[in-house]
């Protein structure tokens, strides 16, 4: 099994959105070799979070399909792949990734091409979904083929 980790700010982002439809392309083309995990950064910094740590409302469209969980070693352990929003997180993982001796690939959501993080973002808070998830399904597909 290979496992792609989904790091998530907060429970209704462009990257718990992809997360989510990530897993809806992979389940409707039979896709069953890939794990998707969405985990939380909500806390990270603690070193003793537990796995549950990270709560919220999810949105009922993610909620259905994944659930998000803090963060924790054993996750970027066996994650091959991990997505993130941008840079601010990079250098903090970059770290813990050295504390966990592993060395996945780490893509940025921009990378995906369509729409920025800023305007995906944006089409959430203004309640315009249908659009974000437009845009993110074609992110789910780039995504797949780099797999």
């Amino acid at each position: 099994m290979r496992t792609v980790l989904f790091l998530v700010h907060d429970q209704l982002s462009s990257c718990s959105l992809l997360g989510t439809v990530f897993k809806k392309s992979l389940k409707k083309n039979g896709i069953e070799n890939i794990v998707p995990l969405l985990r939380g950064t909500f806390a990270w910094h603690l070193n003793e979070m537990s796995e549950n740590s990270f709560r919220g409302n999810n949105g009922s469209f993610i909620e259905e399909e994944m659930e998000i969980k803090q963060l924790q070693r054993s996750d970027l352990e066996q994650a091959e792949m991990i997505v993130i929003m941008g840079d601010s997180v990079e250098d903090t993982l970059k770290h813990l990734l050295k504390a966990a001796s592993s060395d996945p690939s780490i893509i940025k959501v921009e990378e995906l091409g369509g729409k920025s993080v800023y305007e995906l973002e944006r089409a959430l808070q203004d309640n315009q979904t249908d659009k974000a998830v437009e845009d993110v399904e074609q992110k789910s597909l780039a995504l797949l083929e780099m797999l």
